[in-house]
């Protein structure tokens, strides 16, 4: 027989025009040693590729052999397809992506998250913090408040995010960039006007002096219904 013999006798393999194609273990794809009209010694060629090559001649530049089924050990001609090294590699790119994805959600994904909550996990986590983050994370940054113009520290961690020096000036930006204004009916004259949502007025500036004025004369009339206590009736009495 043409051909060497399998490396490993135990992998599967076939017998084609007396050349022995072995199946690759991690590609799945079966594997020989072809002489090529023209060359001294043997060549390795994949099966595929080798039965395309008997009936159609050599492969065009840029172009890859390709199962139609997708089953790699269906190697008869009626399976083969020329199609672009382009498409090819993304056809098959978009498979191993998915695989990935798969195995990700049904083995790595449950296993990590298991390796995760255990203490070798944890004190891994402490000590590269402790060796590679803290000290950079803990040094201060001195940046410059965006409503009083001062300037201030603040740690390396949050200085992505901080903009102002201290509460009060983060108060005021809050105020000025009006998110917590709201719409809402004046509650004697009816007009709309906008107001802070966490305000407790319920009328308007125009209306302000008339809301007083009807406090003070229902303060008024709530007074002059009470009761008279036991003392006033006394004095009276005298």
């Amino acid at each position: 027989m043409r051909g060497s013999r399998p490396h490993n006798p135990k992998n599967e393999y076939v017998v084609v025009d007396d050349i022995y194609f072995y199946k690759e273990q991690q590609s799945g794809y079966y594997l020989g040693n072809v002489r090529i009209p023209g060359r001294k010694r043997r060549y390795p060629m994949r099966l595929h590729v080798y039965i395309w090559r008997k009936y159609n001649g050599d492969i065009p530049k840029g172009y890859h052999v390709h199962h139609i089924d997708e089953n790699k050990d269906n190697n008869d001609i009626s399976n083969l397809t020329l199609i672009s090294s382009y498409n090819h590699l993304h056809l098959h790119g978009v498979e191993k992506a998915d695989l990935a994805r798969e195995n990700m959600k049904r083995v790595a994904g449950p296993a990590a998250a298991k390796w995760h909550k255990s203490e070798a996990a944890k004190q891994m986590h402490i000590d590269h913090y402790n060796e590679h983050t803290r000290d950079k994370w803990m040094a201060t940054v001195e940046k410059v408040c965006e409503i009083c113009g001062k300037p201030y520290t603040v740690a390396h961690a949050s200085a992505y995010k901080s903009k102002y020096c201290s509460n009060a000036c983060k108060a005021t930006a809050r105020r000025r960039s009006s998110v917590d204004k709201i719409e809402v009916p004046c509650a004697i004259c009816g007009k709309p006007r906008f107001i802070n949502k966490y305000s407790k007025a319920t009328v308007c500036k125009d209306c302000m002096w008339a809301a007083r004025r009807l406090h003070q004369q229902q303060g008024q009339k709530a007074s002059s219904t009470l009761p008279k206590s036991e003392t006033d009736g006394q004095q009276s009495l005298e």
